[in-house]
């Protein structure tokens, strides 16, 4: 298994050397001023997430052709699912999702995604990142150390 020090070296080269898809979906967003403070190759609970509001607990993952193999699949369903468990809720998209629809379109759709979690969890702007994990829903049982 990866140390921490191992994923934040491979996060700082990913973050210097991003795949194309990334690149377009970091483009998408709107680059590192973004309204939503995604920031790219952040590391969350041992996972390096593509992009991440900590503000908001919003991932962004850019999943290229290898997410598409079954056994990939599983382990994204399991990494999303234990991202939940910590409070962070995560968006996929595909090349496919950027070729079929206009930027715009999926622009709105991460802000109604973050406008969701802004009414299901009650953050208010300006509101501490720090903090705001500390209302965050608790690890279950099985998943506690």
């Amino acid at each position: 298994m990866p140390t921490h020090e191992s994923k934040q070296r491979f996060a700082a080269w990913m973050n210097c050397n991003p795949t194309a898809f990334e690149k377009a979906v970091g483009k998408l967003i709107g680059g590192k001023d973004n309204p939503w403070g995604f920031m790219p190759q952040q590391i969350e609970h041992g996972y390096i997430l593509d992009f991440y509001s900590p503000k908001y607990r919003v991932a962004i993952e850019a999943d290229g052709p290898d997410h598409f193999r079954k056994s990939q699949l599983v382990q994204d369903h399991l990494r999303d699912a234990a991202l939940l468990s910590y409070g962070i809720r995560t968006i996929r998209f595909t090349p496919l999702h950027l070729k079929k629809y206009p930027q715009n379109f999926l622009f709105s759709y991460i802000e109604n995604f973050i406008q969701s979690v802004i009414e299901a969890d009650g953050i208010i702007d300006g509101a501490d990142p720090e903090e705001a994990k500390a209302f965050g829903p608790e690890k279950p049982a099985a998943l506690q150390d």
